[in-house]
């Protein structure tokens, strides 16, 4: 995939974005944009944690740009949960100043489109993460059942969502989840 092209209109202008695969000369400005987006914070959040220093699968990681300048980014990281392998999605960060524009829906879209054409979608099985359902319910993420997911630190389990990228990959997800 080299990349997909997509005008929004905002109340103000209208724009073209473009989606791509990040490549490293994208590395610092998408580091910048992490930090605009989430703050120091986000180093003491659990899915931090759990992604450790777990490089991205490098054909699910996207940028969003506009006018040559980084305006959104996704990733899919491996984890381990419980006995198996599974890719965990995040973050997903959308510059404030592109709000609204549909830039993190794309993303999304691009990402698990991605993923569930992969030819290891059958390995990985589904992606997880921790955000708020009701924007990630159009993207195919459900509530994982209670008891089902330990993470390394407290998080709300009301937030952990699973979207299979294959039939019955989510079903036998159980445990702790953790880096590799």
């Amino acid at each position: 995939m080299t990349s997909v092209k997509f005008s929004s209109q905002t109340a103000d202008s209208a724009s073209s974005v473009y989606i791509s695969l990040e490549t490293a000369a994208d590395s610092a400005e998408v580091a910048a944009l992490i930090e605009r987006v989430f703050g120091p914070a986000i180093l003491t959040r659990a899915a931090h944690v759990l992604r450790g220093e777990t490089t991205s699968v490098p054909q699910f990681t996207f940028v969003a740009r506009r006018d040559d300048t980084i305006i959104g980014t996704v990733r899919l990281t491996p984890i381990r949960w419980g006995e198996r392998e599974v890719l965990m999605l995040g973050p997903l960060g959308v510059d404030p100043l592109a709000k609204n524009m549909g830039v993190g829906r794309k993303l999304m879209k691009t990402v698990m489109d991605a993923a569930r054409a992969d030819q290891n979608a059958e390995r990985w099985g589904a992606v997880m993460l921790v955000g708020d359902p009701p924007y990630y319910h159009p993207f195919g993420f459900r509530a994982v059942p209670h008891g089902k997911f330990e993470a390394p630190l407290p998080v709300d389990p009301m937030r952990v969502l699973v979207a299979e990228l294959c039939e019955g990959g989510a079903e036998d997800l159980s445990g702790n989840a953790r880096a590799l």
